[in-house]
């Protein structure tokens, strides 16, 4: 009886473990968009609560067109936002593509299909500085690590 208890436990640990290890397929909402977010670096990162997107836009009130009270509406209780930017550009040809309109989470990882898209060669671009961004909503999942790009297996 012990022998069957302690099979049957470790069958539960197993699945378990199995189904914390399952990837979780998100759907991806485009909250904002922009070509000049006047954001220097490359950068993606988690917009943790409303007053950090109040935040990121209050610091970038000259180019961002709305104030604290129209900030997009996000129920931070059930969605979680994704901030993807470029950095500074040299011209404006410089863009955020999705590859999907599903993020997935597996192993304590967001991968986010998006990337950033380079001006074609020898094409002509206005020579003006652009650093394109975009905020994402995602409904909100534990991950510790976000994956920019395509996915292996799709």
């Amino acid at each position: 009886m012990k022998f069957n208890m302690t099979i049957a436990g470790l069958s539960l640990f197993f699945v378990a473990l199995n189904v914390g290890c399952a990837e979780q397929i998100l759907p991806m909402k485009l909250v904002y968009s922009a070509n000049n977010c006047v954001i220097e670096q490359k950068a993606i990162t988690k917009i943790r609560d409303k007053q950090a997107l109040v935040e990121l836009f209050r610091s970038r009130s000259r180019l961002f067109p709305f104030d604290e009270n129209s900030t997009p509406s996000v129920d931070f209780s059930e969605q979680q936002l994704i901030l993807v930017a470029a950095g500074r550009k040299p011209t404006n040809g410089y863009r955020i593509e999705w590859l999907d309109t599903e993020a997935r989470v597996k192993n304590g990882k967001l991968f986010l299909p998006v990337r950033i898209i380079t001006p074609p060669e020898k094409t002509t671009q206005a020579q003006v500085f652009s650093s394109p961004c975009q905020i994402i909503s995602i409904p909100k999942r534990r991950f510790d690590t976000i994956v920019m790009g395509g996915l292996s297996g799709k």
